[in-house]
């Protein structure tokens, strides 16, 4: 299973390889500019981190208001 965040322009899709690590590959266009592996473990801490920027920029912005 495949899945592509971004606009038509520049895209990341994230997928999940045969061996069970974490694919991760970003276009600029339909270019391939890069392709990262990772394993489950990484993943879910790339991912938490993720989420703590987000709600960290979701923070500032109320602030903002």
């Amino acid at each position: 299973m495949s899945r592509t965040f971004g606009s038509s322009w520049n895209h990341l899709a994230v997928s999940v390889e045969p061996d069970g690590r974490i694919a991760i590959e970003g276009y600029d266009r339909e270019l391939p500019a890069f392709r990262e592996t990772l394993s489950a473990a990484q993943a879910e801490a790339f991912a938490l981190a993720v989420i703590d920027a987000v709600k960290e920029v979701a923070d500032a912005r109320r602030s903002w208001r």
